[in-house]
């Protein structure tokens, strides 16, 4: 038994009234589900968070993102193209350790996981619904770690931690699906840290939650909101509303495409007009109509102002794309190369936010599976547990440009340390920064050890092979210059 354990009985023991005191009051919301004779009914208004939207909102808020992601274009291009730049070329999970490496290829490649098939799908959903739930399931011989979906409709409530609102401890599902009645299951979240760690409050609200463990996911929430929030939330009724638009136009151009005929008859009475009518026939295409000057015939066509149409989409299709650009949802716009290129900086920032945090989850995802890898005894426990998530570079580099950048910088910087204005080591940390974008770090080094590596470079082969065997022997090379050898004269 360790410290901690023997912690957590001694605080029970002495504050077990208290933390029961606690734990009612930290479960309050809880307790329209725990009471029998409330079964079947749900809240309306009530909230787990002050911060979350209410129960109705949240549901109708993921509603209607899935219908905008079926039915809008730009709606499913905004998703579409958050898949495309965080995990459009793949995703590779590296690890040092060769028996980690190998759990985690298991994993990765699993025929219920299938993360090369289904992560472009969690990256949406997560995108479309602002949070993913994945319940998890353990093999209990090896270990082996296959996730779940929790349909998100099903949700009832996410508990908060009562000592750290930033951190879900539990998800309850609803015990009413439509019409029919279905077991309420309570999932305990999945934590980054051990249970021991938790405070006895915390860890007597978990003991309720014993249905599984289970990931769960949020965005675009703040700290202490329990429930994720869409993408598209905020821009809904100005996707909707631009789609509208853009169907009224069409049906308004087929009424531009209608022509009428004036028919103006000089000095005729309304009745000598209805009997002209009636005999009165449009000549066919090519044809002639003969008539005096009292006659007139003109075809009219309606006039529908179709720049300012123009100038109204244009302007609510920004409100819809932002932070995207226009140039990227095929509007050019007012934009050339250089504007555009400096338009994009913000989007790619963005994105690559959202890149880190993905990369984040599948770290977290996998190090769990680590961890219950090493609890079967199917890993060894002095395994090393480090995974990294190598995501595809969202931009291409312009290699002709970079190289023009690293030649005016190199000039830049050898007239300066000509000059004495900078000192070797601050001259590579200026070269370093440029071509870190080839991919390429170079290594800080100090005033002594780039005079000994210019020396080095100024040596023969023959005195560099003098240098490798001082260092292998571990003796350093003397600074004195030598006399060449007969054989470097000769050559």
């Amino acid at each position: 038994m360790n410290w901690s354990t023997v912690k957590t009985r001694i605080v029970d023991m002495l504050f077990h009234d208290v933390v029961q005191a606690k734990v009612q009051q930290a479960v309050g919301p809880l307790s329209l589900t725990l009471d029998p004779s409330n079964a079947g009914f749900r809240r309306l208004t009530d909230k787990t968070s002050p911060r979350d939207l209410p129960i109705p909102t949240q549901e109708r808020m993921q509603e209607i993102a899935y219908f905008l992601w079926l039915t809008n274009p730009m709606a499913k291009w905004l998703l579409n193209m958050q898949v495309a730049y965080i995990v459009g070329e793949g995703v590779e999970m590296q690890a040092e350790d060769e028996a980690v490496k190998a759990i985690i290829e298991t994993w990765w490649t699993d025929g219920v996981n299938q993360w090369p098939l289904k992560l472009p799908k969690k990256v949406r959903e997560l995108a479309m619904f602002g949070e993913q739930c994945w319940p998890a399931f353990v093999a209990p011989g090896t270990g082996r770690v296959r996730l779940g979906y929790l349909d998100l409709s099903q949700i009832e409530e996410v508990v908060l931690d009562p000592d750290n609102a930033e951190q879900p401890v539990g998800v309850i599902t609803k015990e009413q699906h439509g019409h029919v009645r279905v077991p309420q299951r309570r999932y305990s979240v999945i934590l980054p840290v051990g249970e021991e760690e938790l405070t006895p409050i915390t860890q007597q609200l978990r003991q309720q939650f014993t249905d599984g463990p289970c990931f769960y996911f949020a965005i675009n929430n703040v700290s202490n909101g329990s429930r994720g929030i869409s993408d598209l939330f905020d821009r809904a009724d100005w996707l909707d509303g631009y789609d509208q638009m853009l169907f009224q136009r069409l049906e308004r151009s087929d009424l531009a495409n209608r022509i009428v005929y004036d028919l103006t008859l000089n000095g005729y009475t309304q009745d000598q007009v209805t009997e002209f009518m009636k005999h009165f026939q449009l000549p066919k295409p090519g044809g002639v109509h003969g008539h005096n000057e009292k006659v007139t015939l003109e075809a009219k066509s309606p006039t529908m102002n179709s720049d300012d149409a123009w100038t109204d989409a244009r302007m609510f299709k920004h409100q819809s794309l932002a932070p995207f650009p226009e140039h990227w949802f095929g509007g050019g716009g007012d934009v050339n190369r250089a504007t555009a290129s400096e338009m994009d900086e913000p989007t790619f920032k963005l994105l690559g936010e959202r890149q880190k945090l993905w990369k984040a989850i599948l770290e977290q995802v996998a190090g769990y599976s680590i961890r219950q890898a090493k609890m079967a005894g199917h890993l060894a426990q002095t395994a090393e547990e480090t995974v990294t998530a190598v995501f595809p570079e969202m931009v291409t580099a312009d290699l002709a440009g970079l190289g023009q950048t690293v030649q005016s910088v190199s000039q830049a910087v050898a007239t300066l340390l000509a000059q004495e204005i900078i000192t070797k080591p601050e001259a590579r940390r200026m070269v370093s920064v440029i071509v870190k974008s080839f991919g390429v770090e170079l290594e800080d080094l100090s005033e002594e050890d780039l005079e000994k590596m210019f020396n080095e470079n100024e040596l023969t082969e023959s005195q560099r092979d003098v240098v490798r065997t001082a260092r292998t022997r571990g003796a350093e090379p003397s600074d004195e210059p030598r006399a060449p050898s007969d054989k470097e004269q000769a050559s």
